[in-house]
């Protein structure tokens, strides 16, 4: 967990605040240029998981290691024999849950993996359907994705991440307009047309597994700050053999007052909530902010590799 903790990452409201009142006209050339982001953020996503998943296995196995202490220090105290085996049943039972927990977590990251490869195999033919690469055959292949997309993302398809349920298709509202007057592209516009919807979808769904994660992420972090401070407070005002120290007040608020930091789900959640901003400002003529757009998408692997290097560093 070093590094976890850190400042709040606030790059986010001013990217999507310049997003949003960027108003000049789109094309062809700037859906290219969005393809090209989403195919980015795309390929990022499954390392994303990985993390997930990893974060998420680690505070199952703390949850082992605290009801063990509990369980070793009220043996070791001489505590009513009920009280014991009481604890230690705790200590099965979520030794239990731990490892259906993880199963069911994996199973749950899997699909959303799957999930992200069928968005990044449309992107890419989007890229080229927009830039007028071999056109009728990027067409047929954009659209073949696009209702894989739709099949994925259907009315009959639930999703369900650490707790959080959702329908994919009632994440985005309808779109009601597609200005469609800078389209020279004829087959770009048709296919905007026919599949804005499960597109808009599909995004709106990586958006949501990764809020869902991260709502998972941010308060299993203030967990972990509540019981590291537990320890490290208990250690300083129990012994009476030694006064507290001058700061002791302010160091203490200081880590009370601590928030979960930027992450690799943060910034995947960031770069899902541009990549669905853009393709709305983008379907009703407005370019956008894309050059942040892919800053951000490729910021997740930029996070990714900073903490493998963290716990490589902290593995002994």
């Amino acid at each position: 967990m070093n590094g976890f903790f850190g400042p709040r990452l606030k790059a986010t409201a001013l990217l999507v605040a310049a997003l949003l009142l960027s108003a000049c006209g789109a094309g062809s050339a700037d859906f290219a240029k969005f393809a090209n982001a989403g195919a980015t953020f795309s390929d990022s996503a499954p390392g994303a998981y990985d993390y997930a998943y990893e974060q998420f296995v680690r505070t199952q196995l703390t949850d082992i290691a605290v009801n063990n202490r509990k369980a070793s220090e009220a043996a070791a105290a001489g505590r009513p024999k009920p009280v014991v085996d009481q604890l230690q049943r705790d200590l099965a039972e979520t030794a239990k849950n731990t490892f259906d927990n993880t199963m069911a977590y994996r199973k749950q990251l899997a699909g959303a993996k799957e999930h992200a490869t069928a968005l990044r195999d449309y992107f890419v033919a989007l890229r080229a359907l927009a830039s007028d690469i071999e056109p009728e055959a990027a067409g047929a292949s954009a659209a073949g994705f696009a209702q894989k997309l739709g099949q994925l993302t259907g009315a009959s398809a639930t999703f369900s991440v650490v707790g959080s349920q959702f329908s994919a298709a009632s994440l985005l509202q309808p779109f009601v307009r597609l200005a469609v007057a800078e389209y020279r592209n004829e087959r770009l516009r048709r296919h905007l047309e026919t599949y804005q919807q499960p597109v808009g979808d599909a995004i709106a769904l990586q958006e949501a597994m990764f809020a869902a994660m991260r709502r998972f992420e941010v308060a299993r972090g203030y967990e972990w700050v509540a019981i590291r401070t537990r320890q490290d407070l208990a250690a300083q005002y129990a012994d009476l053999s030694k006064p507290l120290p001058p700061d002791w007040l302010e160091k203490s608020m200081k880590v009370l007052s601590t928030e979960p930091g930027p992450s690799p789900i943060s910034q995947a959640l960031d770069a899902a909530h541009l990549l669905r901003a853009a393709f709305e400002n983008l379907l009703q003529g407005k370019a956008g902010a894309l050059g942040n757009l892919e800053q951000a998408a490729a910021y997740i692997n930029v996070l990714i590799g900073a903490f493998e290097a963290a716990r490589r560093e902290n593995t002994p």
